[in-house]
């Protein structure tokens, strides 16, 4: 059991877990006076009867801070939960009994919760609710009545008592929840315990607000798409019904025409009728003239057909003479044709022989004249008894120059594969001077064989990857860092954490954050990716200048005895306190007081082999402990030139050089000895193809002079031949003359007589021609004449068929016409207007007529629904838009209250945020670490759903500031970071009472005193809320004072009913 008093500041309970033997139950309690007041809402006095540990305990905590301290198991969390239930709370928010009757007492039938809240209304009682727990359900009293939940939950929520909020009512159970919490969840709690109630109620209208922009908004999208789906759909139509109306109004058109169009083929019909009606009377009469005329002179014709006859039968006589000429006269012909063949044929041969014999004597000048050349180019050619000895020494030249070149070849072939060699040798020696030089190689070739082969991976990929960062990103520490003297290197790496030799250092967060990507994220590196502070190097000023340290022993600072870009210097500084470490010798060891007295202010520096540093008591500072380590070699960067191995691959580089000089000159040398043979080879081949051309040319033209010979006799033998074959031909050409002149007159003779006998013949032939072209002239006048009487009956016929077609034609058309005019034949002013628009003319009618008819049948038929369906659309288009035009406007309505709602939220938000990370930062500052909070905003600034805090914290300093999360800090960091923001909420909550179960499980002994000191400096002022820190164990000899209340809670068979229980009796009886 547990127990206090209203007017205790301090108090000290022992209570059993049981009876006493008499069934009593036992208490005794010291109470000193108390002035603090209760704040609105706080707990004045909680009982338990059979209520989990307790069977019966009623107390009274003090109004600031109640520390409940006892051992595991005597009922310290069971105070918590009986708070909880007590004020409608759910046993979820304990997060260990889901039912409320699990809390009843083993053996008891019923528990009882009685919770009294203190009220500062002027005059006001303080409510008194009494919960009593039964298997079977809860009941509840309000001030001594019945009443039902919901009337607690609305009394407990007037008292702004907010059980489901961590910030205000930490169960042991939810300690680790707090650090589990979302940045959001964070800011809701926050929000519910500190914000102002304007500020909280416009956070819910925003939220509020928001669900609904976001349902107006994709209404508004919705409509506008529905508008948009139904113009497309009425765009798709808009052909349709452009066709349909152009089609009706071509067919209107078509008829007008039409119509114009029967009355012009009616007045067509009507005037040919009459014309075919005059034409048939026209007809007639010369129908009546031919058949008075008669028949032609029948005699005459009979005349004339005798006189032809007779001419016929004339020349027919003659016939049988000419042809009987004129057969002896064609072979006469044929004779004279066949002299004439012969004739010619001998001139042929005659002409073909004069041909052959003057070509034989041409081509025999021409051989006689290339014979005499040949006889000359003989003469001027060389005797070959001179030119073989010639020839012989010019291939022996040849084969020596060839053998020669071949030598000279091979020997510089040798000379530049040694050339080669002496040039791989070089740049082998080349190599390794400059890797032996290179000290930042060495270095990196360390990190390959360690533990640090990710970031010699990482310092790989960046070399070849610059391109990829704005600004530059340096190398590690143990790569880049220059150590002039070796000697400092000790000192350097002793003043680093060792993560930090091997982080990669971006000059800006972009760079950071890309390099953290390609490296840990693209390539699952293992590196550590660090920031440079921003500005210069020269805002870290050194505590004592350079000159005035030197006076004491010092060398310099560490900041001037490294090399390294100026964004890694100012890491150094900014981190490791680079400006602010001295580098002293073993005579500063020595007089370590003295030096300390000169310069204080130095707390860590350098003393030969040995580290020094000086610590001040945070509390106050007066007491200063100093602490000596010696320093351990330098490991990461120890790499240094070897000076023997670099002599001797420098001498080696010297003896290469002169080795690739002296082949270079042997190379060509032996070229030019090559070259040189080649050339004499070349022209020992060129002579000898020389001598052996004129030889050959010699052999030639020996056979050439032979063959013109032979050629010359055998032309001039031909000649002869051809003279002697002309002599004769001349003797066969005069007899054939001759004879043919012969035949020639008897044919001439034999023509005279056929020609006067065909004279005779032609002209009987022509009298007969002519009587029986007259008789057929009076003959076809006569089929004429009858002829036209047929055709005059015929045409009369024809145009009284033609005339009655005519007259029941045009009595159709006026029927067509009148029907398309409305039954009359007279036509309106109206029509005779629309007359006028057309045309006049037939076929221009039926033109216009058959293009609108074409172009009517080549419009595809629409459907007429579908016009009505266009205009349906337009009307839905209309009405689409003007709800989307509705929507937008709610919506812009919507906007400017979120805009006043969010002006009444976000900055107030803001501000206490702001206030919160002060008082946090405070906090840990005081306590050695780093923290603050900051408002989450999203990229959406309207997502108000995703604003949350994020609470930073740094406890080391080779980490940064991180979120707090259950992953990353130990369960003591969070159990400091959730003690100190419920802390910097402290003087900003408008919440009656704060209940924190066993915060301090995890910490550390120096985390413990010191938040615990934070704890009773701040809960202890006036004006803060009450304040329940249960614990089942403190550090001893911590810091109290007058305004806490510590409750010690007990139990055992022999303990005292908490009714019995008086500390002021205890004391009497003790003196």
């Amino acid at each position: 059991m547990e127990g206090g008093s209203q007017d205790s500041e301090e108090e000290l309970l022992v209570a059993e877990d049981g009876r006493s033997e008499d069934g009593s139950s036992h208490k005794r309690r010291r109470t000193t006076t108390s002035a603090a007041p209760f704040k609105h809402g706080a707990i004045v006095r909680i009982k338990f009867v059979s209520f989990v540990t307790y069977d019966s305990i009623e107390f009274r905590p003090g109004p600031l801070l109640n520390m409940v301290i006892g051992p595991n198991g005597t009922g310290k969390s069971t105070i918590v939960c009986g708070i909880c239930l007590g004020l409608a709370g759910k046993p979820s928010l304990l997060g260990r009994a889901t039912r409320p009757e699990e809390f009843i007492k083993h053996g008891a039938q019923e528990a009882v919760i009685e919770v009294e809240l203190f009220n500062d209304a002027p005059g006001g009682r303080n409510p008194v609710i009494r919960r009593t727990i039964r298997p079977k359900g809860s009941t509840w009293l309000l001030d001594g009545r019945d009443a039902r939940l919901d009337a607690v939950e609305a009394r407990v929520r007037e008292y702004n008592v907010q059980l489901g909020n961590l910030c205000q009512f930490l169960p042991q159970d939810k300690v680790a929840d707090f650090a589990k919490m979302d940045a959001k969840r964070l800011l809701l709690s926050t929000q519910e315990a500190v914000a102002p109630a304007d500020a909280r109620a416009a956070h819910a209208e925003l939220l509020e607000h928001r669900v609904e922009e976001v349902g107006l908004r994709r209404s508004c999208e919705e409509a506008r798409h529905a508008s948009d789906r139904l113009s497309a759909r009425r765009d798709g139509l808009r052909d349709e019904v452009r066709r349909y109306e152009e089609r009706e109004e071509r067919c209107e058109r078509l008829k007008q025409l039409e119509h114009k169009l029967a009355w012009l083929v009616y007045e067509a019909r009507r005037a040919d009728y009459l014309q075919d009606k005059t034409q048939k009377k026209d007809v007639a009469e010369k129908l009546a003239s031919l058949l008075r005329r008669g028949d032609p002179d029948r005699e005459r014709i009979e005349a004339l057909g005798q006189r032809a006859a007779e001419a016929a039968a004339a020349a027919k006589a003659i016939e049988p003479q000419v042809a009987k000429l004129v057969k002896t006269a064609i072979s006469l012909k044929r004779a004279d044709d066949q002299l004439q063949e012969k004739a010619e044929e001998v001139l042929v041969e005659k002409v073909a022989a004069k041909k052959v014999a003057r070509t034989k004597r041409a081509k025999l000048a021409d051989v006689r004249k290339q014979l005499g050349e040949l006889e000359d180019e003989l003469a001027d050619a060389p005797d070959p008894a001179a030119v073989e000895p010639e020839l012989e020494a010019q291939k022996q030249q040849e084969r020596r120059a060839s053998r020669e070149a071949k030598v000279a070849s091979v020997a510089a072939q040798e000379a530049a594969a040694r050339c080669a060699e002496v040039q791989r040798q070089l740049a082998t020696a080349h190599t390794q001077v400059r890797r032996l030089e290179s000290v930042a190689e060495q270095r990196l070739a360390a990190l390959a064989v360690g533990r640090n082969k990710d970031t010699h991976a990482g310092v790989r990929w960046l070399r070849d990857n610059h391109a990829h960062f704005a600004h530059d990103v340096h190398e590690p520490l143990a790569v880049s860092l220059a150590v002039p003297d070796r000697a400092h290197a000790p000192f350097v790496e002793a003043s680093i954490g060792q993560a930090d030799l091997f982080s990669f250092i971006a000059e800006t967060d972009a760079d950071m954050e890309a390099l953290t990507k390609h490296l840990r994220e693209e390539q699952g590196l293992r590196v550590n990716i660090v920031g440079a502070p921003p500005g210069t190097l020269d805002r870290f000023e050194p505590p004592y200048p350079v000159e005035e340290i030197r006076h004491a022993g010092f060398q310099d600072y560490l900041v001037n005895l490294v090399q390294a870009p100026e964004p890694v210097l100012r890491y150094l500084c900014a981190v490791h306190q680079f400006h602010t470490i001295a580098v002293g010798d073993d005579a500063v060891y020595r007089n370590l007081e003295e030096v300390h007295t000169l310069l204080p202010k130095l707390r860590f520096f350098f003393a030969g082999e040995f580290k020094v540093s000086y610590t001040a008591s945070r509390y106050g500072g007066r007491h200063v402990t100093s602490a000596v380590d010696r320093v351990g070699p330098a490991r990461a960067l120890t790499a240094d030139v070897d000076r023997e191995k670099l002599r001797a691959a420098q001498a080696t580089l010297h003896e290469c050089k002169v080795d690739e000089q002296e082949s270079l000159a042997a190379v060509k040398r032996l070229k030019d000895e090559e070259r040189l043979a080649r050339q004499r080879f070349k022209e020992a081949t060129d002579q000898k193809e020389e001598l052996i051309r004129q030889k050959k040319q010699r052999q030639m033209t020996e056979g050439k002079i032979r063959a013109a010979t032979r050629t010359v006799d055998d032309l001039e033998a031909g000649v002869e031949r051809a003279e002697r074959e002309l002599a004769g031909m001349a003797g066969k050409v005069r007899p054939l003359v001759a004879k043919r002149a012969r035949g020639l007159a008897r044919l001439a003779a034999h023509f005279r007589e056929v020609q006067a006998l065909a004279d005779r013949r032609d002209a009987a032939l022509l009298r007969a021609w002519r009587s029986q072209r007259l008789r057929e002239e009076l003959e076809e006048e006569a089929k004429l004449v009858s002829q036209q009487v047929l055709d005059c009956e015929a045409h009369v016929r024809e145009l009284d068929k033609k005339c009655a077609e005519g007259r029941a034609q045009a009595q159709q058309l006026l029927g067509e016409a009148k029907r398309l005019n409305g039954g009359t034949q007279t036509l309106s002013e109206p029509t005779m207007n629309l007359f006028a628009t057309l045309p006049d003319n037939e076929m221009e009618l039926r033109r216009e007529a058959a293009k609108e008819r074409a172009a009517v049948n080549l419009i595809s038929v629409t459907n007429k629904d579908v016009v009505g369906e266009f205009r349906e659309l337009e009307r839905l288009i209309a009405a689409s838009s003007g709800e989307a035009d509705a929507l937008e406007q709610r919506l812009a309505a919507l906007e400017a209250q979120m805009a006043a709602a969010e002006a009444r939220w976000l900055g107030p938000i803001k501000e206490l945020v702001t206030q919160i990370s002060d008082a946090l930062q405070e906090l840990f500052r005081e306590l050695g670490y780093f923290g603050n909070c900051q408002l989450r905003e999203p990229r959406d600034p309207r997502d108000y759903t995703e604003y949350g805090i994020e609470l930073m914290v740094q406890f080391r300093k080779d980490r940064k500031l991180e979120v707090l999360n259950a992953h990353t800090q130990s369960g003591g960091e969070r159990s400091v970071s959730t003690i100190l923001y419920l802390m910097a909420l402290q003087s900003l909550t408008p919440c009656p009472f704060r209940v924190v179960d066993e915060i301090n499980q995890g910490m550390d002994p120096n985390n413990e005193r010191r938040v615990f000191r934070q704890i009773v400096e701040r809960a202890s002022q006036a004006g803060t809320s009450q304040y329940f820190l249960i614990t089942p164990k403190l550090l001893p000899d911590l810091d109290y004072n007058e305004k806490m209340n510590v409750m010690c809670v007990y139990n055992g068979p022999h303990m005292l009913h908490h009714a019995r229980w008086n500390l002021h009796d205890f004391l009497a009886a003790e003196q």
